[in-house]
């Protein structure tokens, strides 16, 4: 069985309360139930976040990127599987959870079963499960079980999307972290496997795939064989684990403090040479790394920063320039045909050339895409054809209308690239004349200018 999004779907008051249970059973109560429980709604009921420039709150479940998302969520399960068990009308003969994975095994009829899987579905308004049966094999978390001739059988379970992308020895970590590798998925595998037979298979496999990684062939033999030669029951045994009393210096790994924990100890005699410090450091310090920054945490956002925080359009302040006369600073432009703003991405100005611009008119808001590699240039071409009436030219033929003239033009370059072509920057503002929809009869444009471009 296995929870249909179990993160999303914990109603934070169940949540809250599951935990406060849990807390409440402490021997020692430091924190506070109380302080603890305040600082749970806080991560649980200030949990916003941003998605394209808007602000949301999330207000059930938890973010499965949260530190505490597991132990929230198994504590909560905990909780609902008590309750499930206890009012179930049939029970399972086991019933083993990993979160949100579940693995169990029935031995009454087949009816009994749909009836207790459709109690589980029933039993809580968010939480549902969905379910795979069988008779011969079960899959749990990375093993595959087997009925056998009346013996269950182990085996190690891959996912298909599993592309085996193991640590790569030319990473940049201690020594130490790579010779772990083999040996401890070697480890894994005994483990699992219940047969000498398919710990051979597995390991052979284990092999290919870190080989292809960049690991040495003899390297992952040797922890192949090792792991061979121990009995699986021993494996399997809980170990407990020593308490280590170094104090540990926790510093950034790099490739240069490979020798770091030898000049530690080199170097011990100088901390004892002061009293307190011998009580403090009994022994030498345990070098302890951090991992250094990588490609993901200088390429990833969490949030996407503004491209261009500085961008717009703006004027060049020169007294003698005709085209300020016309322009005014902006980081956006309208649309009044399609009602959408749009922002300018760049830092453009009059002085911008090959580029995409844009007319509107102050009387009646109807607009005028055009594209020049000359902008000033273009724009006193544009204001001879009004002056000289040139009403076979779109702008020319606008401007010379009743009550209109060249003063009410307003004009802003919306869109620049210093590598475009002719035939880039043609293209470009047949683009934006048909996403402003600037041809007439709304617009200025042509609207066989339109179509020539498109047929070309």
């Amino acid at each position: 069985m296995d929870v249909t999004s179990l993160y999303t779907n914990i109603p934070h008051d169940e949540g809250i309360e599951a935990c406060r249970e849990v807390w409440d059973r402490r021997s020692i109560q430091v924190p506070s139930t109380e302080s603890l429980t305040k600082l749970l709604e806080h991560v649980l009921k200030c949990n916003n976040f941003m998605f394209n420039g808007e602000h949301y709150l999330q207000i059930n479940g938890t973010a499965m990127g949260t530190k505490m998302a597991p132990s929230y969520a198994n504590i909560f399960m905990g909780r609902l599987e008590r309750n499930l068990l206890l009012k179930a009308p049939f029970r399972p003969l086991s019933w083993l959870r990993f979160i949100d994975d579940i693995e169990m095994k029935w031995v009454e009829c087949r009816d009994r079963l749909e009836e207790f899987i459709s109690f589980a579905n029933s039993f809580h308004q968010s939480i549902k499960f969905t379910v795979e049966i069988s008779d011969s094999e079960n899959i749990f978390l990375d093993t595959t079980s087997t009925l056998i001739g009346g013996k269950i059988e182990f085996n190690l379970h891959t996912k298909p999307t599993d592309s085996h992308l193991y640590l790569m020895p030319t990473s940049c970590h201690p020594p130490h972290t790579f010779k772990g590798v083999p040996k401890g998925l070697a480890t894994r595998i005994r483990r699992i496997c219940s047969s000498s037979a398919l710990y051979q298979k597995e390991s052979d496999l284990l092999k290919s795939h870190l080989c292809k990684r960049g690991y040495k062939a003899n390297t992952v033999q040797t922890a192949i064989d090792e792991m061979a030669e121990h009995d699986r029951q021993d494996l399997l045994r809980y170990k407990q684990k020593d308490n280590i009393s170094r104090v540990p210096l926790v510093t950034t790994y790099h490739p240069v403090l490979k020798n770091l924990n030898s000049i530690l100890k080199q170097n011990l005699p100088i901390l004892h040479s002061n009293k307190r410090m011998v009580e403090v450091f009994k022994e030498p310090p345990l070098a302890a790394y951090r991992r250094p920054r990588n490609l993901k945490d200088m390429v990833v956002r969490t949030r996407l920063d503004n491209p261009l925080p500085n961008g717009g359009f703006k004027t060049c302040s020169d007294r003698r320039c005709l085209l300020c006369k016309h322009s005014s600073d902006t980081v956006s432009f309208n649309s009044p045909v399609t009602g959408r703003c749009y922002r300018i991405l760049g830092s453009l100005s009059c002085q911008t050339d090959n580029c995409i611009y844009l007319i509107s008119c102050k009387v009646c808001q109807k607009q005028y895409i055009g594209e020049t590699g000359d902008l000033r240039r273009r724009i006193n071409n544009h204001r001879s054809t009004i002056k000289t009436k040139k009403i076979n030219e779109p702008v020319g033929e606008h401007f010379n209308l009743e009550g209109h003239k060249w003063e009410d033009m307003t004009v802003v370059v919306i869109d620049h690239n210093p590598r475009w072509t002719d035939a880039q920057r043609k293209s470009k503002e047949k683009f934006w004349m048909h996403r402003l929809k600037s041809f007439r009869p709304n617009g200025i444009n042509k609207l066989n200018d339109f179509t020539r471009m498109n047929v070309n």
